[in-house]
C-alpha cells in the first residue's frame, strides 16, 4: 500500500492521474459544491489516443456563475469534447493547475480533484439530440437520481404533467 501511495504521489507531481480516477486527492469540495457555477479552462488540450492529433487544444475559458452558454461549430469542432472533459468522460493531457499548467474548475475546485460519480451527479447537461432509453417513462425520469425510488409516482405524473408529456402522449392514445 505504502509503493501504491508513492506512485500516487509521483503522479500527481507530475499532473497525471488515471482516465475515469476517482478523484479527490485533495479532499472532497465543500458541502453545497458547486455553489455558483462559474466554470473555467485553462491551457486545455484533449487527445483521445496519444497517436491522435488533439481534438481540443489550450482552450482558455471562461464561464461565469449563472451564465448560459451554447457552444457552436462546425462537425468535428470539439464541442461534444468540451463537454465531455467538463464531465471527466475524457481526460485532460495538460497537468495541474496547481502546478501552472492546464486544467478546468468549476467554482475554483479542479474537476480532477472531485470523486467522477460526484462531479457527474452535481451537473446537468442539455444535449442538442435527446435520449430515451428502453424502459418506461419513469424509469428514464429517475434515471441518474442518487436513489430512483425516492421519486414517487405522483411526482412523476407532477414533472410530466408540467413539461407537457402527458398531454402529447394521451393524445395520440386517444
Amino acid at each position: 500500500e505504502e509503493e501504491e501511495d508513492k506512485d500516487k504521489d509521483k503522479d500527481d507531481e507530475k499532473g497525471r492521474r488515471p482516465p475515469g480516477g476517482g478523484g479527490g486527492r485533495r479532499g472532497l469540495p465543500p458541502p453545497g459544491w458547486p455553489e455558483r457555477g462559474a466554470i473555467s479552462f485553462r491551457d486545455v488540450t484533449i487527445a483521445y489516443r496519444p497517436d491522435l492529433p488533439p481534438a481540443l487544444q489550450g482552450i482558455h475559458l471562461d464561464i461565469a456563475a449563472g451564465e448560459k452558454v451554447g457552444v457552436i461549430g462546425r462537425t468535428g469542432s470539439g464541442k461534444t469534447t468540451l463537454l465531455l472533459s467538463l464531465l471527466r468522460l475524457v481526460e485532460c493531457e495538460q497537468s495541474s493547475p496547481h502546478a501552472g499548467g492546464g486544467g478546468i474548475a468549476i467554482d475554483g475546485v479542479d474537476v480532477r480533484d472531485v470523486p467522477v460519480h460526484l462531479l457527474r451527479s452535481r451537473i446537468g447537461v442539455v444535449m442538442q439530440d435527446p435520449v430515451v432509453f428502453a424502459g418506461s417513462l419513469a424509469e428514464n425520469l429517475r434515471l441518474g437520481s442518487a436513489s430512483p425510488l425516492a421519486i414517487g409516482d405522483d411526482e412523476l405524473l407532477a414533472i410530466a404533467q408540467r413539461v407537457g408529456v402527458i398531454g402529447a402522449t394521451l393524445g395520440r392514445a386517444e
